[in-house]
């Protein structure tokens, strides 16, 4: 019967995360600039003691830039404190949404000369309610959304989907659900951090009854398998 529990609420989640910003949120929850959130710089300053290595070397109390040059990358990171959130009885997540805003476009420093990335991202990680430049390294390989923005302006807010990592923390009963914003590709742009940016928004809804009965009938093999 667990096989087929399971079976079922993992269904739930997946078509909810299909339906993404188009599905109707019952709750939502947000927190809007976050008590955590800082820049970390991995570089090579020429002396010979900090190298362009992949690991943070100098972190900033600022959530600012998103770079990727020639001989160094700043990463901005966040960290939203979750444990004030809760699924409400019934409902299920629906999406989570990671929201920034340009400050400005063009970049100058760490090799860049003004020049545009083609896409940026976003990493999950686990949390601390720490600033700390290890930050920049250890969410690496867990990435989350691209998005390439289209002729990027000030002001202009940029929405990241995190739907499955929000959902992940949140069952998981983690407290910090952390994110780096950073540059794929050469160039960089800088972010705002104040008022109501970065911006985490989490949506829960109650799931229709139709959607119960094709997980239920999606878990039936795996059911039959296990009492055989």
């Amino acid at each position: 019967m667990k096989y087929l529990i399971g079976s079922a609420i993992g269904c739930v989640l997946l078509m909810a995360f299909a339906a993404g910003p188009a599905a109707l949120a019952d709750s939502v929850f947000t927190i809007e600039n976050p008590d955590v959130d800082f820049e970390v710089i991995d570089a090579d300053d020429g002396s010979g003691e900090y190298f362009f290595d992949g690991i943070g070397d100098f972190d900033f109390s600022t959530f600012n830039d998103a770079v990727l040059g020639s001989f160094g990358e700043a990463r901005s990171m966040a960290e939203f404190d979750i444990s004030g959130f809760s699924v409400p009885p019934g409902e299920i997540i629906t999406g989570a949404f990671f929201e920034v805003r340009f400050s400005s476009v063009y970049v100058y420093g760490l090799g860049v000369d003004g020049e545009i990335p083609e896409s940026l991202a976003v990493d999950g990680y686990i949390g601390d309610g720490v600033q700390d430049p290890s930050d920049f390294q250890i969410a690496d390989g867990n990435v989350l959304a691209s998005v390439a923005p289209v002729d990027p302006q000030d002001g202009d807010v940029l929405r990241f989907p995190v739907t499955a990592w929000a959902t992940q923390l949140v069952d998981a009963g983690e407290r910090w659900l952390g994110l780096t914003l950073r540059a794929e590709t050469f160039g960089g742009h800088m972010f705002e951090e104040r008022e109501i940016y970065p911006k985490l928004t989490i949506q829960t809804a109650v799931p229709e009854p139709g959607t119960f009965v094709l997980c239920l009938l999606a878990g039936l093999p795996l059911l039959r398998r296990r009492r055989a």
